[in-house]
């Protein structure tokens, strides 16, 4: 279950980063390597209380950005 809650994560990031920066290009590209870097990065992670700690950072982000 956890996999899924990551991606559909990823997802709502990516969306929001398309919403945000709307009309900029290099911030639009900057954004979906920082947030694919992250992700890449925690890939092998199997704490499940980590991944807990970097999905909540990540989803406050995404939800804030997403409906502001």
């Amino acid at each position: 279950m956890l996999y899924w809650q990551v991606l559909k994560l990823f997802k709502l990031l990516h969306r929001t980063r398309q919403e945000v920066f709307k009309n900029d290009t290099k911030a639009l590209e900057a954004a979906r390597q920082k947030i694919n870097e992250e992700f890449r990065n925690n890939r092998d992670e199997k704490s499940e209380e980590k991944i807990n700690e970097v999905f909540s950072c990540f989803l406050l982000f995404g939800v804030f950005f997403h409906f502001a």
